[in-house]
C-alpha cells in the first residue's frame, strides 16, 4: 500500500471516512466563522503601497507627504456656463466639507475685463468652448473616504453635465466596481461551471458535491484574509474564481478514483479508502507544485506579488484540506443519492484520441521547431508598469469624462516636483523654464502664481501655503502625454534636465509618470526570480513524484512552451502586455497546469508495467484525457468568464490570459505529452528510478513489443 511522507494512506483514508460526521460537522462550524470574518478584511487599492519600501520612489512620496501633507488633486469641467456663473459655481464648490483648494480662471487673470483683453493661452487652460475647467484639491489621499464623499458632493453641486477626471475619481471608480464585480462574478462563473461538471461527471448529484467542497475551501480562505491586515483589489476580486478553477480538478481526480472502485464492486466506504489511497500522492504532487508557484511570489520586491502569493497558497492549502477530508465524508455520506443520480457519459472516447497522438508521434519535430518563434517573441513584449494600466475602467462614465476632457483640455498627467524652498526669482525661472518644455501643459508655482515685480511680502498666505513650506517649494506640473510611453519618458528627461541645472540632485519628483522607471527595473528583476525560483521548485517536487530526471525536464518543457505561446499573441497582436498580468500567468499557468502532466504521465507509467509503449500511451489519454480536458475547460471558462464581465482592465487581461493558458496547456499535455512519452519511453526509462527497479516487467514488456 502506498505512504505519504511516511504515512500508509491506507491508515489515512479509512480514520477519514470513518470520522465523517464529524469532519462534516467541524467544516459547517468553520464556514459559518470564516463567512462571519469576510467582512472585516481590509481590501487595499493603492498599488503604490507594495513598492519597495527601501526605493526611491517610497522616499519621495514619504518626504513629500511630511512636508505638504496628504490630498488629492481632481479637476472638474462644467460645460454650458458663463464666466460669472463660473466664478459663483466656484464659491460653491469651495464650501464643499473635504475641498482643501480650488484654482479657477479667477485666480490667475482678472474676470471682470473682456475675454478679448485676456491671454488667450491661459484663458483655454480654465474656459474654453463655454466650458469652465476648476482645479481641486481635497483633504485626504486618493483613497481616503474623506476624498471619496467630497467627490459626491463635488458631483451633486456641479450637475448632472459636469465631468470629473483625476486618481481620486478613477480610485473611488474602482472601489465602487469592483465591491459590485466580485458578487457579480461569481453568481456568473459558479452557474457555469456547475453546468461544465453536469456535463463531464456522471452523477447528477456529483457537480454539488464538488462545487460545495471548494466553494467550502473558498469561504475559509476569504474569511481567513482578515487575519492578514490588508488584501488586495486584485487579490480578493481573483483568488475566489482562480481558486475554484484551479483546485477543482483535484476533487475530480478523487471522484474518478473512487468511482474506479465502485465499478469493481467495493462497497461506498471501502472505494473511497481505495480510491484515496490511490488519488492522494496524485492530488499533493499537484498542490505542491501549484503552491510551489505561488510561493515564488513572496520573493518579489514588488510587495503586491507577496500578497498574492500568500492569498493564493493559502487558498491551494485549504482546497486541498477540503477535497482530502470533506469531499470523501460528503461522497459517503451521499453516496445512495449519487448513484441514483447516474447518467451516461457525455463525454467522447478519447481512446481514438489516443491511437491518433500514438501514430502522428513523429511529426514532433515540427511543433517544436513551431514553438521557437513564440519563445522569441514572449521575450519581446511591451510591458505596461502605469497604475493607469492596472485600474482603468473601460466603458465607465469615468472613463467617458476622462476622454472629453482629454479632448477639450488635453490629457490629464498631474506630476508634482519637489526642491528645496530659495529666492522667488530662481523658482520663477524655473517655472518659466519648465513651462517651455514641450507637452507640459501647465505649470503651479508660488512663483508663477504671483507674477513679475510683486515683492513676496505682498502674496497671500494661502498662495505660499499651497506651494511652500519652510524648507521645501513645490512645481505642480500637469503633463499632456500618456501616463507611459518615449514620448512621456522624453518630457521627464527634459523636466529632469530643467530641475538638475538648477538644484543638481537636490530635487524629487513625484507621480506615476515619474515613477514607471523605477517600477520598471523592480519588475524586470523580480520577473527573473520568480521565474527561476518556481520552476526549479517544481522540477524538484516532479523529481522527487516521479524519481526520474527525465521527467521533470518534459513536464516543465511542455508547460512553459504553452506558456511561451500564450505570452507571445500579445506580441502578434502589437498589444502593450500589463506587467503583474504577465508576472502571474507565469507561475498561475506553471504551477495550476503541471499537475495535468502529472496525471497523464503517471497514468502512462502505470500502464506500461504491463503495456507496450504505443498501447501504455493510447491508454493514458483515455484514462487520463477526461479529467485533464474538464480540469482545462474550468479553467478556461473562468478565466474568458472573468475576462467578459470585468471592466477593470488589469483583471480583464489577467484572466483572459489564464483562461487562454488553461486551453494551450490542457491540449499540449493530451496531444503532445503523450506523443513525447512513447517516442522518448527508452530513455525515460532508463532515467527513472522506479522502472530502472522493475527490470523484469519492462523485459515482459519489450517481448511484448516485438511479438506486436
Amino acid at each position: 500500500m502506498e505512504s505519504w511522507g511516511g504515512v500508509r494512506l491506507d491508515r489515512v483514508a479509512r480514520h477519514l471516512v470513518q470520522k465523517r460526521n464529524r469532519i462534516i460537522l467541524l467544516f459547517l462550524i468553520l464556514t459559518v466563522l470564516c463567512a462571519a470574518l469576510i467582512p472585516f478584511t481590509k481590501i487595499e487599492y493603492r498599488l503604490s503601497q507594495y513598492l519597495p519600501v527601501d526605493s526611491e520612489i517610497w522616499a519621495a512620496l514619504d518626504l513629500y507627504h511630511q512636508e505638504f501633507g496628504d490630498s488629492a488633486a481632481i479637476r472638474v469641467a462644467v460645460p454650458k456656463i458663463t464666466i460669472s456663473e463660473a466664478v459663483n459655481l466656484k464659491e460653491q464648490l469651495r464650501q464643499i466639507p473635504g475641498v482643501k483648494r480650488i484654482l479657477w480662471l479667477d485666480d490667475v487673470l482678472d474676470v471682470h475685463v473682456p475675454v478679448s483683453a485676456m491671454d488667450t493661452d491661459t484663458l483655454n487652460a480654465y474656459y474654453k468652448s463655454g466650458t469652465a475647467l476648476y482645479q481641486i484639491e481635497l483633504w485626504g489621499d486618493e483613497y481616503s473616504a474623506s476624498a471619496g464623499k467630497a467627490i459626491g458632493e463635488i458631483r451633486k453641486t456641479a450637475g448632472d453635465l459636469a465631468m470629473l477626471d483625476g486618481a481620486a475619481v478613477t480610485s473611488l471608480a474602482l472601489r465602487e466596481t469592483a465591491l459590485k464585480q466580485i458578487a457579480g462574478i461569481t453568481l456568473l462563473v459558479i452557474p457555469i461551471l456547475f453546468l461544465i461538471l453536469l456535463i463531464c461527471t456522471t452523477s447528477w448529484f456529483e457537480p454539488v458535491l464538488l462545487i460545495v467542497t471548494i466553494g467550502v475551501s473558498a469561504v475559509l480562505n476569504l474569511g481567513t484574509n482578515a487575519f492578514l491586515g490588508n488584501v488586495s483589489f486584485i487579490s480578493e476580486m481573483v483568488a475566489t474564481i482562480l481558486q475554484f478553477a484551479i483546485s477543482m480538478d483535484y476533487a475530480i481526480f478523487l471522484l474518478h478514483r473512487f468511482e474506479e472502485q465502485r465499478r469493481e464492486g467495493y462497497e461506498p466506504e471501502e472505494a473511497m479508502r481505495r480510491g484515496m489511497a490511490g488519488a492522494i500522492s496524485t492530488i499533493s504532487a499537484s498542490g505542491l507544485t501549484t503552491i510551489a508557484g505561488f510561493v515564488a511570489f513572496l520573493f518579489m520586491r514588488y510587495r503586491l506579488g507577496q500578497d498574492l502569493g500568500i492569498v493564493l497558497a493559502k487558498g491551494i492549502v485549504l482546497s486541498f484540506i477540503s477535497v482530502i477530508a470533506l469531499l470523501p465524508a460528503l461522497t459517503v455520506k451521499f453516496a445512495r443519492l449519487v448513484e441514483k443520480s447516474r447518467h451516461r457519459s457525455f463525454l467522447p472516447s478519447f481512446h481514438s484520441v489516443g491511437k491518433g497522438i500514438s501514430k502522428a508521434r513523429y511529426c514532433i519535430p515540427i511543433v517544436i521547431l513551431a514553438i521557437v518563434p513564440c519563445f522569441l517573441a514572449q521575450n519581446a513584449n511591451t510591458f505596461l508598469y502605469g497604475d493607469e494600466a492596472v485600474v482603468a475602467t473601460e466603458g465607465s462614465p469615468e472613463a467617458k469624462d476622462r476622454e472629453r476632457m482629454s479632448e477639450l483640455f488635453g490629457r490629464n498627467n498631474p506630476m508634482v516636483v519637489m526642491a528645496p524652498r530659495g529666492e522667488m526669482g530662481k523658482e520663477a525661472q524655473v517655472s518659466a523654464n519648465l513651462s517651455r518644455i514641450p507637452r507640459v501643459s501647465q505649470v503651479q508655482s508660488a512663483a508663477a502664481l504671483l507674477g513679475e515685480g510683486i515683492p513676496v511680502e505682498l502674496a497671500p498666505d494661502a498662495l505660499l501655503e499651497q506651494f511652500q513650506t519652510e524648507a521645501y517649494s513645490r512645481y505642480v506640473l500637469n503633463l499632456d502625454v500618456p501616463q507611459e510611453g518615449e514620448e512621456t519618458k522624453q518630457v521627464i528627461e527634459e523636466i529632469r534636465s530643467v530641475m538638475s541645472d538648477a538644484y543638481g540632485d537636490a530635487y524629487w519628483l513625484v507621480g506615476s509618470s515619474a515613477s514607471i522607471d523605477e517600477i520598471r527595473q523592480v519588475m524586470e528583476t523580480d520577473f527573473s526570480r520568480v521565474g527561476v525560483i518556481s520552476v526549479v521548485a517544481i522540477l524538484l517536487i516532479v523529481l522527487l513524484t516521479f524519481r526520474s530526471i527525465s521527467i521533470p525536464i518534459l513536464l516543465i518543457l511542455i508547460i512553459e512552451s504553452a506558456i511561451w505561446l500564450n505570452m507571445s499573441i500579445p506580441y502578434f497582436m502589437g498589444e502593450g502586455l500589463i506587467f503583474i498580468g504577465y508576472l502571474i500567468i507565469s507561475a498561475i499557468q506553471l504551477g495550476a497546469t503541471i499537475d495535468y502532466g502529472i496525471l497523464m504521465t503517471q497514468d502512462y507509467l502505470k500502464h506500461r508495467k504491463t503495456m507496450a509503449r504505443q498501447e501504455a500511451g493510447v491508454a493514458a489519454v483515455e484514462t487520463s484525457g477526461p479529467s485533464i480536458f474538464t480540469s482545462a475547460l474550468i479553467l478556461s471558462v473562468a478565466g474568458f468568464s472573468v475576462y467578459a464581465a470585468s471592466s477593470i482592465q488589469g483583471i480583464a487581461q489577467l484572466c483572459l490570459l489564464v483562461g487562454r493558458g488553461a486551453v494551450f496547456s490542457g491540449v499540449f499535455v493530451i496531444f503532445l505529452l503523450p506523443a513525447l512519452l512513447i517516442l522518448l519511453d527508452p530513455f525515460i526509462m532508463k532515467t527513472t528510478y522506479a522502472h530502472k527497479r522493475n527490470k523484469g516487467a519492462n523485459k515482459e514488456v519489450s517481448i511484448h513489443e516485438e511479438s506486436g
